[in-house]
This record gives C-alpha cells, structure tokens and sequence, in this order.
C-alpha cells in the first residue's frame, strides 16, 4: 500500500538530496577516471625498430612520486599524418605497470613506408610530448647498411693484428 503523506513525501525527498549531495562529493574521491590521474611523460617519447609497415613507440608514465610505486596506468595511443592530430592513422591503448618499469611499448603497424608519421600519448587529460617516426623504405635502408657494412668490415680487417710465425 502507497502512503502518500506529508511526512513520507519529506523523508523521500530528504533521501533524494543527500544521495544527490554525497553523489558530488563521492566523485571526488577517485571515481572520476583517468582524466584526473597525475601522469607525468618525464622521459618523453621514442620510436625505433622501423619496418616498412610498422614502427615501435615506446614512452614511460608514471603517476606522482617516482619513488613510490602507484597504480598501473591505461594510455591511449595516436598515430597521425599532422602534428595537429587532425587526421589521425592509427590508435590503441596499452597499459604501464610497475612490472614494466612503468614504460609502454607498441607496435604501430598499417604504416606506409617513407610517410612522416607523428604520434603520442594520452592519460585522461594528460598528453606526452609529440614524437616524430617514419617506417623506412626497403631498397634505401638495405643498400645504406650494405655500404656501412662493408666499409666497418674493411677497416676491422685491415686493423687486425697479423698472427704471429
């Protein structure tokens, strides 16, 4: 049976404003996200390992104090043909624990070889500082370390010492 008087209405719409009131103050306290972490991107950001299709990222993010071991921390990762992040090519999350030293790898792969890429990474509202990568052209890169190599190959050869009779 419904009571519909004065006193439950007042009860009822006490509840209501403290569930509304704690709801604000509650939100406060952790549960907004990631927009609210304190990420710090002090090691900045890295590309390496090129292929023709594909580039590794590699950044480090850790959350306040350094010496203290926080949380494990989920990034977004972009990658985008303007440093505007305009038009944006290739994108994921990974996540930094204390296990990894709280560094992020990933393999950006559907790139196109020889195309300046520019790329970086997101925690909430955090952003790291926006790195530079280029897959490489096969043909060039092979015939630029087949040259390095065959000159590092002459120089140790004629740097050896002759064996003694």
């Amino acid at each position: 049976m419904v009571s519909n008087n004065r006193r439950d209405f007042i009860i009822k719409l006490a509840s209501a404003s403290a569930a509304i009131a704690a709801g604000g103050v509650l939100s406060a306290c952790g549960g907004g996200g990631s927009s609210d972490l304190d990420v710090r991107f002090d090691y900045g950001v890295a590309s390496g390992d090129p292929l023709s299709d594909s580039v590794i990222l590699w950044t480090h993010a850790k959350e306040g104090d350094y010496a203290a071991p926080s949380a494990s921390i989920a990034l977004q990762w972009e990658v985008a043909l303007d440093a505007a992040f305009a038009t944006v090519v290739a994108s994921g999350t990974v996540t930094t624990t204390d296990s990894s030293g709280y560094t992020a790898k990933v393999d950006a792969k559907g790139l196109t070889a020889g195309q300046n890429y520019y790329y970086r990474f997101k925690a909430g509202s955090r952003i790291s500082p926006v790195g530079r990568a280029a897959p490489y052209r096969p043909a060039m890169w092979l015939t630029s370390n087949w040259r390095c190599s065959a000159a590092q190959t002459t120089r140790q050869a004629i740097s050896m010492p002759t064996a003694r009779r």
